[in-house]
């Protein structure tokens, strides 16, 4: 390791002469810093280190190369992140024959397309340049003095509703379910031509997706208007695409998690073989859960909560043992119940007494081991919950009571002393009385789906990338916004 650095001035200001050392050459002493890393599990653990502060020049960060324009500009293009990067990197440099590249490099990371955090980014800077125009021309007054962006947009929105004409306003009536909409249930191919109609006229207000083979995308399954469906297709599309990546391995292992996932995975494998849709393998599923609980799951044109769906598939089947014991002495006070695959993440509670939780991996963590208010008869220590999983729930569902907890694309989760991976697989977003979802494919590809607009298609959004952060916790449209409700994981095998 280097004590000091002897460093050559390329061109300085003013001629620089230290005694003992050649014009214009300056020495750099090693210098002590230290950081916080954040490991890949979500665990943060800090470092020291020892360096001479200085930069190769084609090492230097995005942010260190900002303003600085080279002649002969090296730059290693080999681990930038994503096309800004790549940008950031080239620009500094004043000419083509000047810039030297000294490897390989990922081409698809400047051909593939802009994320979907910057396409909502630019979809929202649309709508808030639209907003400011009405502004300085004196028809948005009083409520629209906001600082909060989501909330400017939000109140935009419900301004443009109540002052549309009647046909446009009926128009935009048709995607959301809560006003009688029982005549626009979809059935057969012919039902997919007012999507068409819709798809040209979000091109036309230039808000094009990225054009990928539907056929390639997760099936999504039709909305139903004479029986409010879009609880069940949601949560049912992403499910599909988990149940597709091995159809005879996710088949068995939805049987192990309810009789209802061992249901819907029957319907999947008649759906794969031909035999019926998926519209059938749901409305088997709803039959089922009406003839449970007729109040929780309606018939008819009455909101469904994803929740009490997410309860009876995931919540019935214990994965491990939840005790009070005493960590001190080992005393075992009572046993509560099990280990359940489906999680109630409540981020107010949490972060009042441990502001520390804002990830579903750090709840996931204080969730295994917790303090309890009581103290042991036996030794006089405090006693602590203590949720063990012994065996490994195939699907984890996290249904979130904030938008606001950090969704971590990975999840490593304690199964009998063995650490479990899991991958995210699909997020369910809620609002304004409808329920859509994004499917997160095994290679980073993003999905939509809602059951009214794209139907059994999805629109595909690009590759979702760990800094992509609060993108995946919303979900922008022209119409509205809405917020991430219900997180899913599967297994990563």
């Amino acid at each position: 390791m280097l004590d000091v650095l002897f460093v050559q001035l390329t061109n300085p200001p003013k001629d620089i002469a230290l005694p003992g050392l050649p014009p214009n050459v300056v020495a750099l002493p090693r210098a002590t810093k230290a950081m916080w890393c954040t490991l890949p599990d979500d665990m943060t653990v800090q470092i020291s280190r020892e360096q001479v502060l200085v930069l190769p020049n084609f090492a230097m960060t995005d942010y260190a190369s900002q303003g600085k324009t080279r002649a002969w500009n090296v730059v290693d293009l080999h681990n930038c992140k994503d096309n800004l990067s790549y940008y950031t990197a080239l620009s500094r440099g004043s000419s083509a024959a000047g810039t030297v590249i000294v490897q390989g490099m990922d081409t698809t990371k400047i051909t593939k397309g802009i994320t979907g955090f910057l396409r909502q980014e630019l979809r929202e800077l649309e709508v808030l340049d639209e907003i400011t125009a009405k502004i300085y021309e004196g028809h948005l007054i009083g409520e629209f003095n906001r600082v909060d962006r989501r909330e400017l947009i939000s109140a935009y929105r419900k301004h443009v509703r109540r002052t549309q004409e009647k046909s446009v306003a009926e128009d935009m009536t048709i995607k959301e379910p809560g006003i009688g909409m029982g005549s626009w249930k979809l059935v057969g191919d012919d039902a997919k031509k007012p999507n068409k109609k819709r798809k040209a006229d979000a091109e036309e207000a230039g808000s094009i997706k990225p054009k990928r083979n539907k056929s390639m995308g997760p099936h999504g399954l039709r909305w139903d208007g004479a029986d409010y469906s879009c609880a069940y297709d949601s949560l049912f599309t992403i499910l599909g695409a988990i149940w597709r990546e091995n159809t005879a391995r996710w088949t068995q292992r939805f049987g192990t998690m309810s009789k209802f996932m061992r249901v819907l995975g029957s319907g999947f494998q008649r759906n794969s073989n031909r035999v019926e849709s998926l519209e059938n393998a749901r409305d088997e599923v709803r039959k089922g859960l009406w003839a449970l609980d007729g109040v929780k799951f309606p018939k008819g044109q009455r909101f469904t909560a994803l929740s009490d769906v997410a309860e009876v598939l995931f919540g019935e089947t214990e994965w491990g043992t939840h005790v009070v014991k005493c960590l001190h002495c080992g005393l075992v006070v009572r046993e509560i119940g099990g280990f359940r695959a489906l999680k109630y993440i409540v981020p107010e509670k949490a972060t009042s007494v441990d502001r520390s939780i804002f990830s579903i991996a750090d709840w996931i963590n204080k969730y295994c081991l917790r303090a309890a208010n009581e103290t042991c008869t036996q030794c006089g220590r405090g006693l602590a919950h203590i949720k063990t999983a012994k065996r490994a729930p195939p699907v984890l569902v996290f249904v979130l009571t904030s938008p606001d907890v950090h969704i971590n694309m990975k999840l490593r989760l304690l199964v009998d002393n063995n650490g479990t991976d899991y991958q995210l697989s699909g997020v369910v977003y809620g609002g304004r009385k409808h329920y859509t979802c994004r499917v997160v494919c095994k290679n980073g590809d993003l999905w939509y789906n809602d059951g009214i607009e794209t139907g059994q298609d999805s629109v595909y959004e690009g590759v979702l990338h760990n800094e992509d952060g609060q993108f995946i916790n919303h979900c922008v449209t022209k119409e509205t916004t809405r917020d991430a409700v219900a997180v899913v994981y599967s297994l990563a095998d």
